[in-house]
């Protein structure tokens, strides 16, 4: 409907939101209560970390910053003088509780690089034997594998393991012998030469 040029739009339009009261409405009480609302909200959340205001940052966070009150309140606010700090650290022992430490540092070594020996012996049989090829004594049936001719189709992994008898993976404590030296390239006119001693 169209009066003296203005056109008038429905006071439940949704352009109409929040730019005027409706007719025979009065709006004022409900934006007085949401006034009054947002001030309390405001005054609660003062001194808030702004992680807790957003409840979708952290779904936990109450649940952490009770911890972690709890943690520190176990904390002792004064600590002790340091000349008894360090007369309950110091020993009367002490020189004969540094040779011990030395010489449990001494066993440690030793029996770090004894198990570095071992791995480094593993590793290099592992490589022997991964560097020689089988394929040609499979097909040829001289394997070191029982001979089985033909294996069933649809043949899981483990069933071809198990045909074989080599299912089980070898004794981990068994530390293998040293590998043999490899030969040296000697160059383009001499080739391949002699294992080095």
């Amino acid at each position: 409907m169209e009066t003296t040029g203005t056109r008038r739009v429905s006071p439940w339009a949704a352009t109409e939101i929040g730019h005027s009261t409706a007719a025979g409405m009065d709006n004022s009480h409900i934006r007085k209560h949401f006034r009054e609302e947002g001030g309390r909200v405001t005054e609660y959340l003062k001194g808030s970390h702004h992680a807790r205001k957003l409840s979708h940052m952290q779904v936990a966070y109450g649940d952490t910053v009770g911890k972690l009150s709890n943690f520190q309140e176990q904390v002792p606010t004064v600590l002790k003088k340091p000349e008894v700090a360090m007369r309950q650290t110091m020993s009367k022992n002490t020189e004969v509780e540094q040779m011990r430490l030395r010489q449990a540092e001494d066993t440690m070594n030793v029996a770090v690089k004894s198990e570095q020996q071992n791995n480094w012996l593993k590793r290099m049989h592992n490589r022997e034997v991964g560097r020689k090829a089988q394929v040609s004594d499979i097909m040829a049936g001289t394997a070191p594998y029982p001979k089985v001719e033909l294996f069933p189709q649809k043949c899981t992994h483990s069933q071809i393991l198990a045909m074989t008898g080599t299912l089980a993976a070898p004794r981990a404590d068994i530390i293998p012998a040293a590998p043999a030296p490899r030969k040296k390239w000697l160059g383009e006119g001499e080739g391949w030469g002699p294992t080095p001693r």
